[in-house]
This record gives C-alpha cells, sequence and structure tokens, in this order.
C-alpha cells in the first residue's frame, strides 16, 4: 500500500509539472504595423506570468533586424525588456545585450466584449518614429 501511495504521489506531482510546463510555453504572436505597412514589428511571444518574447523581427522600408538572423535576415537585434498587461504593451529593443535601447514600442490595448483593440507609437532611434496597429495577435 505504501509503494501505490508513493507511486500516486509522485504521478501527481509530475502531472502538476506538466501542467505548469505546458503553461509556462504557451506562445503566441504580436504584430504591429504602420499604416501603410512600411513598418512592421513581428513578436514571437511566450506567455506565462509575464510575456517573454522569443522572437523579434522589425522592419521598416528596405531596412530589417532580427532576433534570429539565421532564419530571418537582418541585423542582430534583441528584446531588451518587455512588459505586457490587458491596458498596455512596452517593448524595448537593443542591438546588444545590457546596450543601450535603440527602438521603443508602446501601445495601449482595449476590449469590449468580443472586440479587441491596440495601438501607440513606435520609434527607432535616428530614423524615425510611426503610429502602429498592433491589434493583430496570434
Amino acid at each position: 500500500m505504501r509503494a501505490r501511495l508513493i507511486h500516486t504521489s509522485a504521478f501527481a506531482a509530475f502531472a502538476a509539472f506538466l501542467a505548469c510546463a505546458g503553461a509556462a510555453q504557451a506562445s503566441g504572436s504580436i504584430t504591429c504595423h504602420s499604416a501603410d505597412d512600411n513598418v512592421v514589428i513581428d513578436l514571437l511571444v511566450g506567455r506565462a506570468e509575464a510575456i517573454t518574447i522569443l522572437r523579434t523581427i522589425i522592419i521598416i522600408g528596405d531596412k530589417a533586424w532580427s532576433s534570429d538572423p539565421a532564419n530571418a535576415p537582418g541585423t542582430p537585434i534583441i528584446a531588451a525588456q518587455a512588459f505586457e498587461d490587458s491596458t498596455r504593451l512596452l517593448v524595448d529593443f537593443g542591438l546588444e545585450a545590457a546596450g543601450a535601447v535603440v527602438a521603443r514600442l508602446r501601445a495601449v490595448n482595449a476590449s469590449e466584449g468580443a472586440d479587441f483593440v491596440s495601438g501607440g507609437v513606435f520609434s527607432f532611434k535616428d530614423i524615425g518614429a510611426w503610429p502602429v496597429d498592433c491589434s493583430e495577435r496570434g
């Protein structure tokens, strides 16, 4: 009986671990773009208790930046920090870890019933600033 109790407890603990691990690995995407689609910010995100940026692709005109240049060509860039809650999305981007912030995304989220919209501004140092629509979520 004791062996069965230990086995059952171990199984329950393992099942709980898998449930937590699955939630931590939940991922999706956020795409922001300017009205003329000249600027696109594509983020692959993980969502657990906090947002984690897993991949970043930024396109401005004919220039591209990517956190995964082997699979998405572009100048290397990282998401230095990110925050999202039900009302806003804030992301700072840098060219290297612990380096200066070179780009910022600031969006405000709103929802009513089944409707969801998100919009704000994206700026890139020495290049420009644009209003962006970040409503596209996957």
